[in-house]
């Protein structure tokens, strides 16, 4: 099941489309001037904020746009197909249950240093929950009142490309190009290149 929203759709509120297990896609018209959809995700139309992720997706994972600044309440609720979710732009705050009743998600990556505004129960209902993997920079012991591991050292390496390094596998995610790298400039993961077994 698909939802498209006509042009002159000004507004949607909170949690409009949670609940919606057979939820395959928002999508948004081209000439609405409020929001969009990329890759069936629906984004205010600056793309600052991400207001639904289908709750029906079949996708085990899912990366946040490096222009995404905001969360909405219930935005990824009963996304029950999510497993990982990794932040790894510039996230200052996180609604009201995000990520409510997301049963199978099992790990968060988040690379910024600065723990996000939040409202309460951003987590609640995620049982499988086992770890939220934060940047060895970070300035709080917990991510959205859940406790965290220090272990993640990632950041921007080009127009619109992140990395994070963890467990030894080196992660680039992104659609733009990676920056250019010499021994004059010396790519950020460079002080752990002995370490990197796998990049993905």
């Amino acid at each position: 099941m698909n939802v498209f929203i006509e042009e002159n759709v000004s507004f949607i509120g909170y949690g409009a489309f949670s609940s919606c297990p057979s939820l395959l896609a928002v999508e948004a018209s081209e000439n609405n001037e409020y929001y969009k959809t990329i890759d069936d995700v629906l984004y205010s139309k600056d793309g600052t904020r991400l207001i639904c992720y289908p709750s029906g997706r079949a996708n085990t994972s899912f990366s946040v746009p490096l222009s995404v600044v905001s969360i909405n309440d219930y935005a990824f609720s009963e996304s029950n197909n999510l497993a990982l979710f990794e932040v790894l732009g510039n996230i200052n705050s996180i609604g009201n249950c995000s990520f409510h009743n997301c049963a199978n998600l099992e790990t968060v990556i988040f690379i910024n240093q600065t723990d996000p505004t939040h409202k309460t129960h951003s987590f609640i209902g995620c049982g499988k929950l086992k770890a939220i993997f934060v940047s060895v920079n970070y300035d709080k012991e917990t991510f959205c009142g859940q406790n965290v591991d220090k272990s993640i050292f990632g950041g921007v390496c080009g127009d619109e490309i992140s990395f994070y390094l963890l467990h030894n596998i080196l992660t680039i995610i992104g659609s733009g190009k990676i920056d250019n790298y010499s021994l004059n400039s010396l790519p950020p993961w460079d002080l752990y290149k002995a370490s990197i077994k796998e990049i993905t």
